[in-house]
């Protein structure tokens, strides 16, 4: 059974793991509006369908990392954790598929998210406690939360 304050963790570190800010970007009375400017400020990011696929699938491992993370924090199983940061950090893309896609910006925001997560297994190799685990992953996820608030991804035709 988790300590209460393990309990706290864990469940920052999902909370904090949602792909939509702690407050509405949208004004749900304006949505069937069309005349309505649009209510999402957040910096649009144009990809072609098989970019955004491949974006999201690179978000969607990260959240089954982030879980498999936890899971293995909650079973003290530290190769499940450096398993899971492992794929976490992806797998590479097809040749030339996001070049010169992705803002800089964003660009900097997933390699500092990178970066924080290679944190999680060093501590994992170091037997580090559990709640430097989870404090790190906190930290981690911070950079997810930073880049959803400050990004949107809308279709493009053109690569």
């Amino acid at each position: 059974m988790l300590k209460p304050p393990m309990l706290c963790l864990l469940f920052t570190a999902i909370i904090l793991v949602g792909c939509s800010p702690a407050t509405p970007l949208v004004d749900r009375s304006t949505v069937d509006d069309l005349s309505a400017p649009d209510p999402d400020a957040r910096i649009i990011v144009s990809l072609t369908p098989e970019q955004r696929l491949h974006v999201l699938g690179e978000m969607n491992q990260f959240l089954l990392s982030t879980q498999e993370i936890i899971d293995g924090v909650a079973s003290n199983d530290r190769e499940l954790i450096q398993s899971a940061v492992s794929d976490g950090l992806g797998r590479g893309q097809g040749p030339g598929l996001m070049k010169g896609a992705l803002p800089p910006e964003f660009k900097q925001m997933g390699s500092a998210m990178k970066q924080e997560l290679k944190k999680i297994e060093l501590l994992s190799k170091d037997e580090a406690d559990d709640a430097a685990i989870l404090d790190q992953l906190s930290v981690t996820l911070m950079h997810c939360q930073s880049c959803h608030v400050t990004y949107q991804i809308r279709l493009t035709e053109k690569p």
